[in-house]
């Protein structure tokens, strides 16, 4: 009698995986996004700038009038700073809009606003339109060296 193999013979083969890279590491799964924002775009590092037919528009932080109407853009391109975090640090998790904290169960006493946090406050208040008064009048005043 002849012997059995204990090798189990597979009637389909292994299929190798094919998101893997040369070295045999996953591959980054890509997202199909259509709209990216300032800082993705800004760091990435192939970016390639858009043709002339779609090029970026300026936005103006403050609208400018002409003829009556409101412009709130410009074709003509101005330098900007912009700032962004370290890209060598994770971000941080946004919390995910579909679940929501539930509400805590035990009932926590009314806290009314004490009198002084009010007079705060209220000085507070006085403070800044002094000091936005006081700028305004630097503003209208020419400067005298």
């Amino acid at each position: 009698m002849g012997k059995v193999s204990r090798f189990r013979i597979r009637r389909t083969p292994v299929r190798p995986q094919l998101k893997l890279t040369p070295m045999g590491l996953p591959r980054p799964i890509r997202l199909n996004k259509k709209e990216f924002s300032l800082e993705e775009i800004y760091t990435n590092k192939n970016y390639q700038s858009p043709t002339t037919r779609r090029t970026f528009e300026t936005i103006f932080e403050e609208p400018r009038e002409r003829n009556g109407t409101l412009i709130l853009t410009s074709s003509k391109k101005l330098r900007r700073a912009v700032e962004f975090r370290d890209s060598s640090l994770p971000r941080s998790r946004r919390p995910s809009r579909g679940i929501r904290a539930a509400p805590s169960r035990t009932l926590t006493p009314k806290v009314s606003p004490s009198k002084d946090v009010g007079a705060l406050l209220q000085q507070r208040l006085e403070e800044l339109d002094a000091l936005l008064l006081e700028e305004e009048l630097d503003g209208k005043q020419p400067h005298q060296p």
